[in-house]
């Protein structure tokens, strides 16, 4: 087998090689400088095999590095993108494509550019320091469905300590701000609505419940907010 041409791919940094007059694979110029290959040059059955392998891991790692350039992404996230790409590709068979799969997988990781423990992380604490945070079980629900395995988001949930104890208490302390007296009848709706707010952000309930009502009992001196709740509630 003999290559017959080399020509500039319509990827950046990358050239098609024919063997034959046939186009067998495309590698970056690097790759073939590395290899010293130029036309005239004579290739075995098992070179051309090599250079196809290697040309095809290529793409679909840089393929992979597109898809990682926009954001941080979970393993799955990214085993899920590698499949829909595979999916197309007519020339390998299943086993191949899982064993391709496997490899780029492996060596993302070894790169530190997949890791889950690092994105649940960044991920945690962004979601618990943003404008509007969010809770700790609204967390856990989302990392779950990136794929994060659920040992590892409680890991790293339970290394955030109690800090969303504070963050609940702002987000509180912010609805109250513009409410400076409340009818002790209107204490059970306005406990109701705060409390609402805040399990939809995922907050647990015991959490949700103590903070809003410490907070109610400071800030309108009501030391008699469970008799009132209690009252209301027998209603």
């Amino acid at each position: 087998m003999l290559i017959t041409k080399i020509e500039k791919s319509y990827r950046k940094g990358y050239f098609n090689v024919y063997v034959d007059d046939s186009l067998a694979f495309t590698l970056l110029n690097d790759d073939l400088v590395k290899e010293k290959l130029k036309v005239g040059l004579t290739l075995s059955e098992e070179q051309r095999h090599l250079y196809v392998t290697k040309a095809t891991s290529s793409y679909y790692f840089s393929r992979a590095l597109n898809f990682l350039s926009f954001r941080l992404r979970t393993k799955a996230e990214v085993e899920k993108k590698l499949n829909m790409l595979l999916k197309e590709d007519i020339k390998l068979s299943s086993s191949e494509k899982e064993d391709l799969k496997a490899q780029l997988l492996q060596k993302l990781a070894a790169l530190r550019l997949i890791d889950d423990e690092n994105f649940a992380k960044i991920y945690a604490s962004t979601k618990l320091d943003a404008k509007k945070p969010i809770g700790k079980t609204r967390i856990k629900m989302e990392l779950l469905k990136k794929g994060i395995p659920k040992p590892l988001i409680e890991k790293i949930l339970e290394e955030e300590g109690n800090s969303s104890n504070q963050i609940l208490e702002d987000l509180v302390l912010v609805r109250l701000k513009a409410i400076d007296s409340v009818k002790a009848e209107d204490l059970p709706k306005l406990r109701r609505r705060l409390c609402s707010f805040l399990l939809r952000r995922g907050f647990p309930p015991s959490q949700v419940f103590s903070v809003v009502d410490t907070i109610i009992k400071r800030k309108y001196n009501r030391a008699d907010l469970d008799k009132i709740f209690l009252a209301k509630n027998n209603d």
